[in-house]
């Protein structure tokens, strides 16, 4: 599928290559390799390219970036960062309400909602569980009883990292 627009991207004033300021934008399907060395996947993305009519050269912007790494979270089977963010944002909660809530840090959670880093199955799974407002009570009542319970002792057979050694 392509996509013709008429002038000039704003973010994509000349081209990088010949400098050129004849750039067309198109949406194409763009295939990339991901995964390490001898171990990729060939995978593809709905994107937009500017193409420089001068010289013929293609480039990206931060709309190729974004729709690169959601075909990334859906070969890896997460959430992508627009996914991330839209289940924060319908709890209701503010970033630090939701972190507080699921045992994230922060700084984790920006870079998930900012597609800089892909969230970790379980971290994963745990956003997708909270997107029903019954495990986010049922989440509530757990956070707030273990903030209730007062630390229980080290039995007695515990070593001092609280472990228990039997030999």
């Amino acid at each position: 599928m392509q996509q013709e627009t008429s002038g000039m991207h704003d973010s994509q004033e000349l081209c990088i290559e010949c400098g050129g300021a004849r750039l067309i934008e198109r949406v194409r399907e763009q295939s990339f390799a991901y995964g390490p060395p001898g171990d990729q996947v060939l995978l593809t993305a709905s994107m937009p390219v500017f193409i420089c009519e001068d010289c013929g050269y293609e480039s990206f912007d931060e709309r190729g970036e974004a729709a690169r790494h959601a075909a990334v979270c859906r070969h890896l089977g997460v959430q992508t960062p627009d996914e991330v963010r839209m289940t924060r944002e319908r709890t209701g909660l503010s970033r630090a309400e939701f972190c507080q809530l699921a045992g994230f840090g922060p700084a984790s959670l920006q870079r998930w909602e900012s597609g800089m880093v892909v969230p970790n199955a379980s971290s994963d799974r745990l956003i997708f569980l909270l997107r029903c407002p019954d495990n986010i009570e049922r989440l509530r009542k757990r956070v707030a009883t273990i903030d209730q319970e007062p630390p229980s002792p080290p039995p007695q057979d515990a070593d001092r990292s609280g472990l228990v050694c039997r030999t």
